[in-house]
């Protein structure tokens, strides 16, 4: 929205994103495995994928509640499993173009948050981001892998509130 309708855009909060296309920073090996895993042919196969993905892209300062995640990926199967759905995603997000030159343009108050132990989005790709988009802040988190864990919750609302606090007393 920030790029293709800038005038509807008062801020932007970039999570876990990159470049894009040739400038991106691929995944480890590890979250590589983890994105193209096919698909389990059963539920239950299918919830246990899901918990491996899940502890694998986990932070290392963030706890897995094992339980709590089986019943959060039973509801997501439940409600919407659709394998394909996934592929066209894969597809659309490994064959885009880079943004990084349109990046340049911004000209909103910008916050980049990433957290350091990313393997799927890699950090370096916020660090790229951040660099592109002129007077943007970038937001490391410890311990952060590819997740929004709890006890980030308030630091990022935090930034976020402080983020539009600023773009409403610069219009």
């Amino acid at each position: 929205v920030a790029l293709n309708h800038p005038k509807r855009a008062l801020t932007l909060t970039s999570i876990f994103s990159g470049p894009g296309g040739v400038d991106e920073v691929r995944p480890t090996e590890q979250g590589l495995a983890v994105l193209l895993a096919p698909p389990q042919p059963t539920r239950e196969a299918r919830i246990e994928q899901a918990l491996w993905g899940r502890k694998a892209t986990a932070g290392r300062l963030d706890p897995f509640d094992e339980e709590f995640e089986y019943a959060r990926a039973a509801r997501a199967f439940d409600r919407a499993y659709y394998p394909a759905g996934y592929t066209r995603q894969w597809m659309a997000i490994i064959s885009a173009p880079s943004r990084l030159q349109r990046l340049k343009s911004l000209t909103v108050p910008t916050l980049v948050i990433h957290g350091l132990d990313d393997i799927v989005i890699p950090p370096e790709n916020g660090r790229i981001v951040a660099a592109a988009v002129p007077r943007a802040r970038l937001m490391e988190i410890e311990g952060m892998g590819h997740q929004l864990p709890e006890r980030v919750w308030a630091q990022i609302a935090d930034a976020i509130a402080q983020l539009a606090r600023k773009a409403v007393t610069s219009c």
